[in-house]
């Protein structure tokens, strides 16, 4: 199970650093992004130093629970780093990554996809919340922000595991 109220974790400067050059995240799309990986990270240990270390697939997360910070990620295990030290064919290494700009195209449609169908949804709540200012519309329209925002995120976790296992 995951980290309870992950919206609730800062990410110290030197995890914001690691994220940024292990992961490829911006500082736009990493707290979004940190928050997704804590909400499905599986708790793998406790350490007596009171840092908790999670997982989610290849990523390990360390965090001090108490003060409710994001220490640092890394890839784990730490093998994983050193594959990029290794020498690959340019060939398959061309085709490879072509490949991958492909499947990304792709999922980006997807993504145009899923939000154009969700379009509706916005000016709908939208029109409802600019009419009537109530409690009720504002919960709809962030509801509705929400589902976008959840969209938007899916993809940029998947852009940044294709960046680690492909190093691009």
């Amino acid at each position: 199970m995951g980290v309870t109220n992950p919206s609730d974790y800062t990410i110290v400067p030197h995890a914001s650093e690691q994220i940024q050059k292990r992961f490829g995240q911006t500082l736009d799309t990493m707290r979004g992004w940190a928050e997704r990986l804590l909400k499905l990270s599986e708790f793998v240990k406790h350490e007596e130093n009171g840092r908790d270390w999670y997982r989610y697939q290849d990523i390990a997360i360390i965090l001090d629970v108490k003060k409710r910070q994001v220490i640092t990620m890394f890839p784990y295990p730490q093998d994983a780093i050193k594959l990029e030290k290794k020498p690959i064919n340019p060939e398959l290494q061309t085709e490879v990554l072509d490949m991958v700009d492909k499947f990304l195209m792709k999922k980006r449609g997807t993504l145009a996809e899923a939000l154009n169908s969700k379009k509706e949804n916005i000016e709908s709540a939208i029109n409802g919340f600019h009419v009537d200012h109530s409690e009720d519309n504002l919960t709809d329209l962030r509801e509705v922000l929400n589902d976008f925002r959840n969209e938007l995120e899916k993809y940029d976790m998947f852009v940044a595991e294709t960046k680690l296992i492909t190093r691009k």
